[in-house]
């Protein structure tokens, strides 16, 4: 679980009785999935849910990554994932898309597994073969974190000799993420997605440092996220205080 605090500030609010929502939410889940209960805690009507955006500093935080790619791209000296609600004022203009359902969450959802699928496969035609309830029976699996069910199902799309893995890559420079790249990668190890020799880079990825020699397609057969990526965060070592039981040495 990651240790979450979101703040909202509106035209009422003062610094005396500005509220600060704190909860415990798991890593591998998405920021859309909360944002009902965060609105609620707030009083904000279900109505603006389209129009309502985190940020974290002065970024706006991506609805679609994973919970625990934020927290480990963020300073590390601070133990909690800090964030800013932001709620656009007029109703026609929608911050995060253009439909904010449960319908939505899970076609964009089903979508990304597709392309898992394609990568592994060459085809998507494990996942449209699946039925109905499976089909529901899975995304209910991610929604409630229930991990069996959800390798149930997974393990379907998984070729016996895997060729390929999709892989999300995300590099970070002090506090924050300064590319994002996705790509298909072909055996090899963690340290071969980055220019940079291992002693100057980290590797993260569900919160641990992974070993740079680390082969990628074992690593993405147990330490795939909800979505069927990869999610790995390169940071730079020599700006980072890890949170991960060191402290780097700077140049």
């Amino acid at each position: 679980l990651i240790p979450v605090e979101i703040s909202y500030t509106n035209s009422n609010s003062t610094a005396q009785n500005r509220r600060i929502f704190t909860t415990l939410l798991p890593r591998n889940s998405y920021l859309y999935l909360h944002l009902p209960q965060v609105l609620a805690f707030f009083q904000i009507p279900l109505s603006k849910l389209s129009q309502a955006w985190f940020e974290s500093g002065d970024e706006i935080v991506g609805w679609s990554i994973p919970l625990d790619v934020h927290y480990n791209s963020q300073n590390s000296r601070t133990y909690f994932l800090t964030l800013q609600l932001g709620i656009c004022k007029s109703s026609s203009i929608r911050m995060y898309h253009s439909q904010l359902s449960d319908s939505f969450w899970e076609k964009h959802w089903r979508n990304t597994i597709k392309e898992a699928c394609y990568v592994l496969n060459r085809s998507c035609n494990v996942v449209l073969a699946m039925s109905l309830q499976d089909g529901k029976d899975w995304w209910n699996s991610v929604i409630s974190q229930r991990v069996t069910i959800f390798e149930k199902h997974f393990k379907k799309l998984v070729p016996k000799d895997i060729t390929k893995v999709p892989v999300k890559i995300y590099r970070v420079s002090g506090c924050k993420m300064v590319d994002y790249e996705q790509i298909n990668a072909i055996g090899g190890d963690l340290k071969d997605l980055t220019e940079v020799g291992d002693n100057r880079t980290i590797f993260i990825v569900h919160g641990v440092e992974i070993p740079p020699d680390t082969g990628i397609i074992e690593l993405y057969k147990i330490m795939k996220h909800f979505d069927g990526f990869l999610h790995v965060v390169i940071k730079d070592i020599y700006i980072s205080e890890s949170r991960f039981g060191h402290l780097e040495n700077s140049l």
